[in-house]
């Protein structure tokens, strides 16, 4: 475990509070990377981790440095909430997006299409 938070991001593996920054961790470049091929070709992209704190890094990541539409849903999000997120990121008028979802919230009754 504790070497797939290392993979992760140093930040969650140390707990300390460090900035989740993209220069700290390859796997975070090449996912930015990814998302800015995806985002530039007008296509919104899902994003899943069993873990919540590289959730909310990848939210607070996405939104600050790359001004994406980023919604973001875990076990605390609730139904009404959730729900305008899904209506929201299925709108085709809705601009391209990053959809990030916990695992546990994400995986259970939720169709993307």
């Amino acid at each position: 475990m504790k070497l797939k938070q290392i993979c992760n991001h140093p930040a969650q593996f140390l707990q300390d509070g460090s900035e989740f920054s993209a220069e700290r961790s390859q796997k975070l470049q090449r996912l930015a990377e990814m998302a800015e091929e995806a985002i530039s070709e007008g296509e919104s992209l899902l994003i899943f981790s069993q873990f919540t704190e590289v959730c909310e890094g990848l939210e607070r990541h996405f939104k600050h440095h790359y001004h994406y539409n980023t919604y973001y849903i875990y076990g605390g999000t609730n139904r009404t909430k959730r729900e305008q997120m899904i209506t929201e990121f299925q709108n085709p008028e809705t601009e391209p997006s990053v959809f990030i979802l916990s695992l546990k919230a994400g995986g259970v009754g939720i169709t993307l299409t």
